[in-house]
Protein backbone atom coordinates (compact mmCIF):
# COMPACT_ATOMS: atom_id res chain seq x y z
CA UNK A 1 0.00 0.00 0.00
CA UNK A 2 1.29 3.41 -0.93
CA UNK A 3 0.70 6.88 0.45
CA UNK A 4 1.52 10.19 -1.16
CA UNK A 5 4.02 12.18 0.88
CA UNK A 6 5.26 15.42 -0.65
CA UNK A 7 5.94 14.93 -4.35
CA UNK A 8 6.28 11.16 -4.23
CA UNK A 9 4.76 7.95 -2.98
CA UNK A 10 5.98 5.82 -0.10
CA UNK A 11 5.28 2.13 0.32
CA UNK A 12 3.83 1.57 3.80
CA UNK A 13 4.58 -1.57 5.80
CA UNK A 14 1.72 -3.95 6.52
CA UNK A 15 -0.45 -2.91 9.45
CA UNK A 16 0.44 -5.29 12.26
CA UNK A 17 -1.13 -5.23 15.71
CA UNK A 18 1.99 -3.54 17.05
CA UNK A 19 1.66 -0.76 14.47
CA UNK A 20 -2.10 -0.49 14.96
CA UNK A 21 -1.58 0.02 18.69
CA UNK A 22 0.96 2.78 17.99
CA UNK A 23 -1.37 4.36 15.40
CA UNK A 24 -4.03 4.89 18.08
CA UNK A 25 -2.87 8.14 19.72
CA UNK A 26 -4.57 9.89 22.61
CA UNK A 27 -3.89 12.30 25.44
CA UNK A 28 -3.38 16.04 25.52
CA UNK A 29 -2.10 17.93 22.48
CA UNK A 30 1.59 17.32 23.18
CA UNK A 31 1.04 13.61 23.85
CA UNK A 32 -0.93 13.21 20.62
CA UNK A 33 1.80 14.96 18.59
CA UNK A 34 4.46 12.77 20.23
CA UNK A 35 2.37 9.68 19.46
CA UNK A 36 1.79 10.72 15.86
CA UNK A 37 5.46 11.50 15.31
CA UNK A 38 6.52 8.22 16.96
CA UNK A 39 4.15 6.29 14.71
CA UNK A 40 5.34 8.10 11.59
CA UNK A 41 8.94 7.27 12.49
CA UNK A 42 7.97 3.59 12.39
CA UNK A 43 6.31 3.62 8.97
CA UNK A 44 8.15 6.25 6.92
CA UNK A 45 11.80 6.41 5.83
CA UNK A 46 13.78 8.87 7.93
CA UNK A 47 14.64 11.21 5.06
CA UNK A 48 11.05 11.32 3.81
CA UNK A 49 9.70 12.02 7.29
CA UNK A 50 12.27 14.76 8.01
CA UNK A 51 11.38 16.56 4.81
CA UNK A 52 7.63 16.08 5.26
CA UNK A 53 7.53 17.47 8.82
CA UNK A 54 10.26 20.04 8.31
CA UNK A 55 12.55 18.70 11.01
CA UNK A 56 14.33 15.64 12.34
CA UNK A 57 13.58 15.72 16.05
CA UNK A 58 10.53 16.30 18.21
CA UNK A 59 11.92 19.69 19.23
CA UNK A 60 12.10 21.16 15.74
CA UNK A 61 9.28 19.55 13.75
CA UNK A 62 6.31 21.49 12.41
CA UNK A 63 3.39 20.05 14.40
CA UNK A 64 0.87 21.11 11.76
CA UNK A 65 2.78 19.09 9.18
CA UNK A 66 2.99 16.14 11.57
CA UNK A 67 -0.80 16.19 11.88
CA UNK A 68 -1.25 16.41 8.10
CA UNK A 69 1.18 13.56 7.32
CA UNK A 70 -0.27 11.41 10.11
CA UNK A 71 -3.77 12.00 8.76
CA UNK A 72 -2.67 10.95 5.27
CA UNK A 73 -0.98 7.76 6.54
CA UNK A 74 -3.88 6.95 8.88
CA UNK A 75 -6.34 7.37 6.01
CA UNK A 76 -4.25 5.09 3.81
CA UNK A 77 -4.44 2.34 6.42
CA UNK A 78 -8.10 2.80 7.37
CA UNK A 79 -9.16 3.35 3.75
CA UNK A 80 -7.74 -0.05 2.92
CA UNK A 81 -9.78 -1.53 5.73
CA UNK A 82 -12.90 0.19 4.43
CA UNK A 83 -12.16 -1.12 0.95
CA UNK A 84 -11.90 -4.66 2.33
CA UNK A 85 -15.22 -4.24 4.19
CA UNK A 86 -16.88 -3.02 1.00
CA UNK A 87 -15.53 -6.04 -0.90
CA UNK A 88 -16.97 -8.32 1.78
CA UNK A 89 -20.34 -6.61 1.58
CA UNK A 90 -20.29 -6.90 -2.21
CA UNK A 91 -19.67 -10.65 -1.92
CA UNK A 92 -22.68 -11.28 0.35
CA UNK A 93 -25.57 -13.35 -0.94
CA UNK A 94 -28.27 -10.66 -1.03
CA UNK A 95 -31.06 -13.21 -1.54
CA UNK A 96 -30.44 -14.40 2.04
CA UNK A 97 -30.59 -10.80 3.26
CA UNK A 98 -33.89 -10.29 1.43
CA UNK A 99 -35.29 -13.43 3.10
CA UNK A 100 -34.19 -12.15 6.51
CA UNK A 101 -35.80 -8.76 5.90
CA UNK A 102 -39.02 -10.50 4.86
CA UNK A 103 -39.00 -12.64 8.03
CA UNK A 104 -38.40 -9.60 10.26
CA UNK A 105 -41.21 -7.70 8.52
CA UNK A 106 -43.62 -10.58 9.10
CA UNK A 107 -42.63 -10.80 12.76
CA UNK A 108 -43.18 -7.07 13.20
CA UNK A 109 -46.57 -7.36 11.53
CA UNK A 110 -47.62 -10.23 13.81
CA UNK A 111 -46.39 -8.33 16.87
CA UNK A 112 -48.38 -5.24 15.90
CA UNK A 113 -51.51 -7.31 15.30
CA UNK A 114 -51.09 -9.03 18.65
CA UNK A 115 -50.73 -5.76 20.53
CA UNK A 116 -53.66 -4.14 18.72
CA UNK A 117 -55.93 -6.98 19.87
CA UNK A 118 -54.95 -6.50 23.54
CA UNK A 119 -57.00 -3.33 24.00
Amino acid sequence: MEVRIGNGFVELPKLTMALAERMDVSGDFAERIQGMYGFLKLVLPKDVLSEAVDGSSLKDIDVTKVQAVYSRVHSAYTGRTLEEVMETIDSLDLSKLDALIDTVSRAQSLTRQGFSNVR
